[in-house]
């Protein structure tokens, strides 16, 4: 939901969480021709550093700075694209709604290569106090409803929707 809102001196621009997910998918996609020609593997088991910050960045770049921008409500520090926590009650995490409704809460590690080019989101299952439990989901990313999720003094929040300043 692109939507440019201009009020009380602010700028701001509003996505829905699953469709900056979708996005930085087709950032990624849109890289591939130049990864191959500079030779630069991002298939696995070949992957290595190179890759790994272009993910990370272009992930900062289109998910996590939208988060860092929030508006009205901060949130906690959105946490990095492929880094495993001990704990996520200090950082905000993309969370997917239907594994949530089936009891489980999980936060939103990488994408993975199935069937087509990160065509599979990989999610990290965590327990009631947002520790990991160690068990992973993969999920197409086609059928992933996501929300922006963090620990707030009432409970795990949710938003899906993030409304950033420009």
């Amino acid at each position: 939901m692109n939507d440019i809102r201009i009020g009380h001196g602010e700028v701001t621009e509003s996505f829905e969480v699953t469709q900056l997910a979708r996005i930085f998918r087709k950032g990624l996609l849109a890289l591939l021709p130049v990864m191959d020609a500079a030779r630069i593997r991002w298939v696995e088991p070949g992957v290595y550093d190179p890759w790994e910050n272009i993910e990370r960045t272009l992930y900062s770049s289109i998910i996590a700075s939208c988060v860092e921008n929030a508006s009205p409500e901060k949130t906690p520090p959105l946490v990095e694209y492929g880094s495993r926590y001990w704990s996520y009650e200090a950082r905000s995490f993309l969370s997917d709604r239907v594994l949530r409704s089936e009891g489980r809460v999980n936060a939103f590690l990488e994408l993975s290569t199935v069937n087509e080019p990160f065509d599979v989101a990989r999610f990290s299952e965590l327990d009631g106090a947002l520790a990991p439990t160690g068990r992973t989901t993969l999920k197409p990313l086609d059928q992933c409803n996501l929300d922006l999720a963090w620990l707030s003094p009432t409970g795990v929040a949710y938003r899906s929707e993030i409304t950033y300043v420009l």
